[in-house]
């Protein structure tokens, strides 16, 4: 998407500073700011992505839940298996 935007080397650059604001400030603040602004089709710059890192008006990521799995069915797959 940088490179839709921008020259190579500004995108380089763009990229890089985003990628410095994860590891100094938040990682998953810089990866929030980034799911909005390709939700919203919006460019990407680094100037946007600190701003909203450094602003709490981010919205949560969202709650996934994953239901338990029922290992019997391997357990069954297994004894197949040493039984050959």
């Amino acid at each position: 998407m940088l490179k839709d935007k921008h020259s190579q080397s500004v995108a380089v650059k763009q990229y890089l500073h985003i990628l410095y604001l994860a590891a100094k400030n938040s990682e998953a603040g810089v990866d929030d700011a980034l799911r909005m602004l390709i939700e919203k089709g919006m460019d990407i710059t680094d100037d946007f992505i600190k701003a909203s890192v450094e602003s709490p008006l981010l919205p949560e990521a969202a709650e996934v839940q994953i239901d338990m799995v029922d290992l019997a069915c391997y357990d069954g797959l297994l004894e197949e298996v040493a039984s050959c």
